[in-house]
């Protein structure tokens, strides 16, 4: 049977935790990509089992500020109520910001604070590799570790997850 939440904002162009605003144009490129049914993960841990998907996504106009929009789904849990220590649910993207070359071999993905760090991207595209440097934008209600996110060229390498230095 399962529990099912509808109309549940995922994101939006409010000024977030961090202080951040997405625009209306980065909530359309996060539908377009968006999968028909996403599976709901315990503390972004693929090793756990899922609690239950998500669907139905779409874009609405704020209904309490105007001109302000958010992205919605629907939230379907396997069980008849959410788990004692669920206490809510957060997303993850990851987004290149820039490249020291046409077609990166390699993209590290950081981290808030880290990927506003103007030195640090700097530092990192001055490497000798063919690099892309983004943001690997992850919204919960704690900081992160420090902690990069990597994708390689497929048929290349495998990606894989680093420590900052």
């Amino acid at each position: 049977m399962g529990l099912s939440l509808h109309d549940q904002t995922l994101a939006s162009t409010r000024e977030d935790s961090h202080g951040e605003k997405y625009s209306k144009a980065f909530l359309e490129d996060m539908l377009a990509t968006a999968p028909l049914r996403a599976p709901i993960h315990q503390q972004h841990d693929m090793s756990l089992p899922t609690l239950g998907w998500i669907n139905n996504f779409r874009l609405l106009p704020d209904p309490d500020q105007e001109g302000k929009w958010r992205l919605v789904g629907d939230i379907h849990l396997e069980g008849d109520a959410p788990p004692r220590d669920l206490h809510g649910y957060s997303w993850s993207a990851t987004r290149r910001t820039s490249a020291n070359c046409e077609k990166p071999r390699f993209d590290l993905y950081l981290p808030w604070p880290h990927y506003n760090d103007t030195a640090l991207n700097e530092w990192l595209l001055d490497q000798p590799e063919d690099l892309g440097v983004g943001k690997w934008i992850k919204k919960s209600l704690r900081r992160l570790p420090d902690r990069i996110a990597g994708r390689v060229d497929p048929g290349r390498r495998r990606a894989g997850v680093g420590r900052l230095l």
